[in-house]
């Protein structure tokens, strides 16, 4: 008999919500809607921004390893006319020793001749 009561009581009709409730139902569900749309949009837009971030940071990773390149570069081209400036220099240094030692000798070897 009690199952028959409880059978009878889940086939009966579920009583109506008031108007007042429906709205405030409807109102309630409409709010949850424009929540979880403004929360899609918010993580659509961060989602662009770590985008945009991040091929910021690589343009800049590229810009520094450019610019690193061409100090290198700088550098080196700087050192490479040292050197040829310090080898000139050095080659006429040599230059001038070998010319003072051959006037000595012309100078001693005249001073012989004029002895003779």
């Amino acid at each position: 008999m009690q199952q028959i009561m409880q059978m009878l009581a889940s086939l009966k009709p579920k009583p109506q919500m008031e108007a007042g409730d429906q709205v405030i139902l409807q109102t309630s569900m409409a709010e949850t809607k424009r929540r979880e749309v403004k929360d899609m949009g918010e993580l659509a837009l961060q989602k662009e921004k770590l985008k945009a971030d991040m091929l910021a940071k690589n343009r800049q990773q590229q810009i520094d390893i450019a610019l690193n390149a061409s100090d290198r570069l700088t550098e080196e081209r700087i050192k490479s006319a040292e050197l040829t400036h310090d080898a000139a220099a050095l080659q006429h240094e040599q230059q001038q020793t070998a010319l003072a030692a051959q006037q000595s000798a012309q100078q001693a070897l005249g001073g012989l001749n004029g002895i003779q």
